[in-house]
């Protein structure tokens, strides 16, 4: 299935550490669950090449594409601001967000 709960991002001024530690584990639920999208169109593709068309290959690799663009930016903004957290609380509540690796990689 398409990722679809996308995370919350707290505010790292604000947020105490039980936020930014739920936050860090939506955010490896919701890279996981883009990555098991990613890989089950890839294998889907690859089972079925007969049934798949130029044209739906190329919308299915730009769905893809947007996925990872998705978790990218939503990874970005979540280690920004657990770097925020980090530099207002000196601690280290949680590792950053999992990069998100491109399609068909």
């Amino acid at each position: 299935p398409f990722p679809k709960k996308v995370p919350t991002i707290p505010d790292g001024k604000t947020a105490p550490e039980a936020d930014m530690r739920k936050a860090h584990e939506e955010m490896q639920s919701y890279v996981n669950s883009g990555q098991g999208f990613i890989s089950c169109v890839d294998q889907l593709v690859a089972q079925h090449p007969d049934k798949v068309t130029v044209a739906k290959f190329l919308q299915l690799t730009s769905v893809q594409d947007a996925v990872v663009s998705n978790m990218q930016i939503l990874a970005a903004r979540f280690n920004e601001q657990l770097h925020v957290y980090k530099a207002r609380t000196g601690g280290a509540p949680a590792p950053a967000a999992p990069a998100a690796k491109p399609a068909g990689k």
